[in-house]
């Protein structure tokens, strides 16, 4: 029997099992591009922070050399991150059929990457983590942000608490165009991201424009800022304070984890992926650089004293109308936006997933990908006359053009109602606060603590549990060995620890949410958000003890074949779930590494 007959075979046991349920990522003809793949990572992180986290970095070193040295070291520490994600996400899961290795791309970003270091733990893991994401990973406090800069663009006050309820408008509305039309979020995603990287370049341009000291600029700061003998004077001296505006500049940069989480849905991963990335990368840090050089030419410190970004002060003293406010204020908000549209879409994936491992209620439901009314109006239009979506090479049966498009429609409605419910636990704070809150915690648990957990433990897998095999297997070997995730795993450590530490002129990002709370209360939460994934865990075994049943998940992989052309491979992953009465006593412990509910589906991506 050949390769892919036996691997159909296995397909089909799962297909025909009544308690088997199939799931499958896009077909070839619609898994993401390299282009995509850049554009995610553009999307994500030319949002809010490059137009306000200046001022937080400004306030924290009151110096311009400081400020400049510190979003070059961001981007270079940021970098230092991606090599660890690509190390993990290009290795795990490794599966072996036949005697071959295969490291399968898969969506899901660090939750694959986690429950594969702490295997032992899987259970655990899967919980802290997807607990965690579930509740703190969105953008609502970005969505609050676009809605304060909506109000600028139509003359009223950025802390109108009507910007709240555009907040919340534009959280549905980005949902609502992945639930309904998958291709067309990518496209929309894809346009912002060209539009963004133009807008980043026009500053730069406007920055030299100003430092040249051009007829229609009305103030020039150029020469006073960067003068060598002032750069440097009045810096701050507090390393506190310093830590806290790097974790800044760290969310500011924080987009390249975007196709980690879609990676099964990513075309010719292991050939293109890590160049992508990787450039893409250096094209941020760059950009990043030569804006924030642009803004020190057209503005002076007293300038942000009121402000709430650096973005509008700048093109305000470019062209010395209240109109080039409003406008650039426009400007941010439709970047913020294509921020929530990246990110929806990619988030939607990992809370699929989430579900995928039966921990949540109505996981079934949760885990399903939806035929997108746009796929089901083509197929009528054509009359459901459509080729194979999946390719003949694979040895499927023909398929219907309506499933060539699915999206994972409950997660996004699972998505859409934690964001707006952060949104609603921050009604009694100003705009401004809110953004600040949910974004700090946003960046104290996805970025520092998923960080800690992720660089740490690869560094014992690679130092520790496999050092003899990890180099030799892994999907990407990066430059320098270990020395990325060391310095990533001191990074976020350091930071993760400075957010604790008080600082005497309280501008700490982390500062007082208001007058009742101090700086550690942000932290404090994110670390309590770990331990609610302990407890949830706890009352859901406590829930399936008491009905004296056990839940088991195992994944079994599907690996096909392409025939012809370039001779590439289609993954594929059947997960099995199987509702035990009691404690089998004879169970394989390899198959005791899941969570309730077995889960029967198989999920067919491209390499």
């Amino acid at each position: 029997m050949d390769w892919n007959a036996e691997e159909n075979l296995i397909l089909n046991d799962a297909e025909n099992d009544p308690n088997t349920e199939i799931h499958r990522n896009p077909p070839q003809s619609n898994l993401l591009s390299p282009f995509t793949v850049s554009c995610l990572v553009f999307n994500r992180t030319i949002g809010s922070g490059i137009f306000a986290a200046p001022l937080v970095v400004w306030e924290a070193t009151h110096s311009v050399g400081v400020s400049l040295i510190f979003w070059f070291v961001g981007g270079i520490i940021s970098t230092f991150g991606l090599l660890v994600w690509l190390e993990l996400g290009l290795t795990v899961p490794k599966v072996a059929k036949n005697r071959i290795l295969f490291n399968v791309p898969r969506n899901g970003g660090e939750k694959n990457y986690l429950e594969f270091i702490y295997r032992k733990f899987k259970r655990a893991t899967t919980s802290v983590y997807g607990i965690g994401f579930i509740l703190i990973g969105n953008l609502s406090g970005n969505a609050i942000a676009l809605g304060s800069y909506v109000m600028v663009v139509f003359g009223g006050d950025f802390d109108d608490d009507r910007a709240k309820v555009i907040a919340v408008a534009a959280l549905t509305l980005a949902c609502l165009l992945h639930g309904a039309w998958r291709a067309g979020g990518i496209f929309v995603n894809n346009a912002l991201a060209v539009l963004k990287v133009l807008l980043l370049l026009s500053l730069f341009i406007l920055g030299l424009c100003a430092a040249n000291r051009n007829k229609f600029v009305h103030t020039s700061t150029a020469s006073t800022n960067f003068d060598k003998h002032r750069s440097f004077v009045g810096k701050s001296r507090n390393a506190a304070s310093y830590g806290d505006c790097l974790v800044y500049i760290l969310y500011s940069y924080s987009g390249y984890e975007q196709p980690f989480y879609v990676l099964g849905d990513v075309r010719d991963a292991h050939r293109k992926y890590a160049k992508t990335m990787l450039a893409t990368m250096a094209t941020v840090v760059t950009l990043f650089t030569l804006v924030n050089v642009a803004y020190f030419c057209a503005w002076v410190p007293g300038d942000l004293d009121t402000a709430h970004d650096v973005a509008t002060v700048f093109l305000k003293n470019i062209f010395g109308t209240e109109a080039a406010r409003r406008v650039m204020a426009g400007m941010i908000a439709v970047s913020i936006f294509g921020n929530i549209v990246v990110f929806t879409f990619t988030a939607a994936r990992v809370k699929q997933q989430i579900a995928m491992d039966g921990i949540l209620p109505f996981w079934r439901w949760l885990q399903a990908d939806r035929t997108t009314p746009f796929a089901i109006l083509m197929a009528r239009i054509r009359g459901n006359r459509s080729p194979d979506p999946y390719g003949q090479a694979a040895g499927r049966p023909t398929e219907d053009a309506a499933i060539a498009e699915k999206s994972p429609i409950p997660a996004l409605a699972l998505h859409w109602f934690f964001s707006c419910l952060m949104v609603a636990f921050t009604a009694s704070l100003s705009p401004t606060k809110a953004t600040n809150v949910l974004v700090n915690l946003y960046s104290y648990f996805l970025i520092l603590l998923v960080g800690i957990f992720v660089s740490g433990g690869l560094l014992y897998v690679r130092l520790w549990r496999e050092r003899d095999t990890w180099v030799s297997e892994s999907g990407f070997k990066p430059w320098g060995g270990p020395t990325a995730a060391i310095i990533y795993a001191l990074s976020c450590g350091t930071f993760a620890i400075f957010a604790f530490v008080p600082i005497h002129d309280n501008k700490s990002p982390f500062a007082s949410i208001n007058e009742r709370y101090t700086h550690y209360v942000v932290p404090i939460v994110g670390w309590c958000s770990l331990l609610a994934g302990l407890a949830y865990l706890s009352g859901f075994e406590a829930y399936w003890w008491c009905r004296g049943e056990r839940l088991v998940t195992t994944r079994e992989e599907v690996i096909f074949e392409r025939i012809g052309e370039d001779g590439h491979w289609f993954y594929g992953e059947t997960i099995k779930v199987v509702r035990r009465a009691r404690r089998v006593p004879d169970l394989p412990v390899a198959q005791e590494d899941g969570v309730p509910y077995q889960i029967p589906m198989a999920v067919l991506s491209g390499r």
